[in-house]
């Protein structure tokens, strides 16, 4: 009942009393003695609902073994452990979104890694992963063209805005300073996303990546660190991955203002394009990505100009 009111979900001649779990509460583990409410109710609304999501995985208390449904329907028992690890609560199969994924793990694969960033795969850590959802095209790879690249009025604003106020440097590896600035960015800007979990290990793995050169474009403000962009530099081009700056900087446009400088900063290198990721039209969140003029988007295995 308090799970149905945490999600706002009404229950006819009830009235549930406010509450306020502790975000613990949501997460594996929870506490060491308690049942994870959370998913078991998630997985009956799941059950119940006429959606693409499917439960193929649960693994509640009460029971000795677990199971994992294969393609075929058919129950494959999984023990409550494997190799001292935990595993978890519940995996939900989405039957509409499908991804290809690759492990970038061989340093003499750069030549195939760069070509399929430049196909469309963007990269996380040490994985290229692509959008490959059976008819549904909404995601779509977008760079920007430097070479033929003019400033617009809006963009003048943004790089007045920022004109003199840092002092940049481009690095190879991650710092404690870099760790501190991106937890506090998450914390603002996406207070729940998963990556607030991530701790300074797996920020360097960010880095990690065998057969890319990665690098971050630091941007320091009377001294200290204001903004960071961590950005794969491939032969021709720069792909940007992952951008955080200080809260105070918000009234800047400071997002638009690293992507602009990332046109000169592609130039100054003599290479022609920025990969910005996934673009959805429509999308209010990604509109920013074709407000730079000389946008191109890959349809059909084809760069086109939008």
């Amino acid at each position: 009942l308090l799970g149905c009111k945490s999600l706002k979900i009404n229950l006819e001649n009830l009235n549930l009393p406010n509450v306020q779990f502790p975000r613990k509460y949501w997460e594996y583990p929870t506490f060491s003695d308690s049942e994870k409410h959370a998913t078991i109710l998630f997985h009956h609304m799941l059950n119940y609902s006429q959606n693409l999501l499917r439960v193929i995985f649960d693994n509640h208390g009460g029971c000795a073994r677990s199971y994992i449904t294969t393609i075929d329907q058919k129950n494959f028992p999984v023990p409550k452990q494997l190799h001292e690890s935990k595993l978890p609560d519940l995996i939900v199969l989405d039957k509409d979104e499908k991804k290809i994924f690759l492990i970038m793990d061989d340093i003499n694969k750069s030549n195939e890694y760069e070509h399929l960033i430049k196909s469309g795969f963007r990269r996380s850590h040490n994985i290229l992963y692509n959008q490959v959802c059976a008819d549904c095209n909404l995601c779509k790879s977008i760079r920007i063209n430097v070479n033929n690249f003019k400033l617009s009025k809006s963009n003048k604003r943004v790089l007045n805005k920022n004109k003199n106020l840092f002092i940049k440097k481009l690095s190879n590896n991650p710092s404690k300073e870099q760790f501190i600035l991106f937890k506090k960015y998450l914390e603002f800007k996406h207070n729940d996303s998963e990556m607030n979990e991530m701790n300074f290990h797996d920020y360097c793995k960010m880095f990690d990546s065998k057969g890319i050169n990665t690098k971050i474009y630091e941007y320091f403000y009377k001294g200290e660190l204001a903004g960071c962009v961590i950005s794969d530099f491939l032969e021709g081009s720069i792909s940007m991955v992952y951008s955080f700056y200080s809260e105070i900087f918000l009234k800047n446009s400071f997002g638009k203002y690293v992507i602009l400088d990332h046109f000169r900063l592609a130039k100054d290198f003599d290479m022609d394009y920025v990969y910005l990721g996934y673009w959805v039209e429509g999308s209010t969140k990604m509109e920013y990505k074709n407000s730079f003029n000389s946008s191109e988007v890959l349809i059909d295995n084809k760069w086109t100009t939008i």
